[in-house]
């Protein structure tokens, strides 16, 4: 139950700075790791009992008030979701503030449920990505330009990028890909599966 308000509200800071500046800032990731970490600990430390007055529906009380998943998945969580968000940062064009903000998820949510948020949040941004770009420079004129990269690739025999199609015509930027707004509808989307599920 804390676990979830917290990494809404940790989600929710992102997204505003994330759609006002294109930032994501380690004063949000830094706290939220280290709170969802002391918070599994916490859990952990009433399973064990180390307080030593609660009694088997106590413990489970409070660990479900904290949201406790165990200190060890939060910490697979956390260094899962981080893993697979460095390569794609090596690899592709995501964020510092990305690879921080989805280990954050995964060590409030674990492996299974951080993975999922990750893997909706692409399908999401990319969404949203989308359609974006669609706004921007209209349905018709991606439709011209994706012919005209066909073209050339059959004309080149290769699949280079090219970096310009025509005598200054500038290649067409990307539309940004947003993740902190596509990782809190990531969330929203997995919790209501889970509660529908319930």
């Amino acid at each position: 139950m804390i676990a979830t308000v917290l990494v809404f509200a940790f989600l929710f800071a992102s997204t505003v700075t994330d759609l006002l500046r294109h930032k994501i800032y380690n004063v949000v990731t830094y706290p939220g790791i280290l709170i969802a970490l002391a918070l599994n600990l916490l859990g952990t430390a009433i399973e064990l009992n180390w307080f030593g007055q609660l009694d088997k529906s106590g413990r489970l009380q409070w660990q479900t008030l904290l949201g406790w998943i165990g200190l060890g998945e939060s910490l697979l969580g956390l260094f899962a979701c981080g893993l697979i968000l460095i390569v794609c940062f090596v690899f592709f064009e995501v964020g510092g503030g990305d690879v921080k903000l989805l280990a954050m998820v995964g060590a409030f949510l674990g492996v299974y449920q951080g993975i999922e948020v990750l893997l909706w949040s692409f399908v999401l941004g990319g969404a949203f990505a989308l359609i974006a770009l669609i706004w921007r420079d209209g349905a018709w004129s991606l439709v011209k330009e994706l012919f005209q990269r066909l073209r050339f690739v059959f004309r080149s025999g290769t699949l280079q990028s090219m970096t310009k199609m025509k005598d200054g015509d500038e290649e067409t930027k990307p539309a940004a890909l947003y993740l902190a707004p596509s990782t809190l509808a990531a969330l929203i989307v997995v919790k209501w599966i889970d509660l529908n599920i319930m």
